[in-house]
């Protein structure tokens, strides 16, 4: 069963079966115009398209609300399994990092044609001046990130990334990215191996791939090479 609930000039559109939020040309800044952030913890998919003012998709006064709650943000986007974001303009930052803690359910990643997206995992001002930022980040069942069309985006997070289920990796005419966060599994004699899970990575230009992506660890192009296409 679907409900339709009207909020000012726009419709946001609730699949209660899947605890889905479907945002389509809507007239809001970030969700925070559109839900409460705190009863946003049995969400299992987001989908977010074509939303021209949409900046973030946490407003910087939900924020300056937040510190009595950090660093769990009362479990918020703890269901979360799949998240897509498409066609939104004026987006910059993705995901706040004092969020991703909770994303421990987060299956797959989309994000494509954003043309102002910088960051996929972005800190706040306070968080990058202080020394107590999340510099470690694992996403546990994360198995689809999928990064397309986005010419501005320069960081997927600025830290370390593990994602040891990941199966799939696409970048696409993301050019201005220059670094992949994602940390391989170690082997004994500390030399990085694929993730078991992992299939396949669909990189586009493959020059700017080859040539100008780096990993954490040095040898890891070479250790992916079979996979990518």
């Amino acid at each position: 069963m679907e409900s339709l609930t009207a909020y000012r000039d726009f419709q946001v559109k609730f699949l209660n079966g899947i605890q889905g939020l479907i945002c389509e040309c809507i007239d809001a800044r970030s969700l925070c115009d559109v839900l409460s952030l705190e009863n946003a913890n049995e969400l299992e998919r987001i989908s977010i398209r074509e939303c021209d003012n949409m900046e973030s998709l946490v407003s910087s006064s939900w924020f300056c609300s937040a510190p009595p709650r950090l660093p769990s943000c009362n479990g918020t986007f703890s269901g979360l399994k799949v998240f897509f974001c498409h066609g939104c303009k004026s987006m910059k930052k993705l995901f706040p990092l004092v969020l991703l803690p909770n994303l421990v359910n987060l299956e797959r990643i989309e994000v494509s044609f954003c043309y102002k997206m910088e960051e996929i995992i972005g800190a706040t001002d306070e968080e990058s001046s202080t020394s107590n930022s999340i510099m470690e980040v694992i996403l546990p069942k994360l198995i689809t990130l999928e990064l397309v069309c986005l010419p501005e985006l320069k960081s997927i997070y600025s830290a370390k990334l593990i994602c040891n289920s990941l199966e799939k990796i696409n970048v696409y005419r993301c050019q201005k990215l220059k670094r992949m966060p994602i940390c391989l599994p170690l082997l004994e004699n500390g030399q990085p191996s694929p993730p078991p899970s992992l299939k396949e990575i669909l990189a586009c230009p493959r020059q700017w791939w080859e040539t100008v992506v780096e990993w954490e660890h040095p040898n890891a192009k070479d250790v992916l090479r079979p996979f990518v296409k």
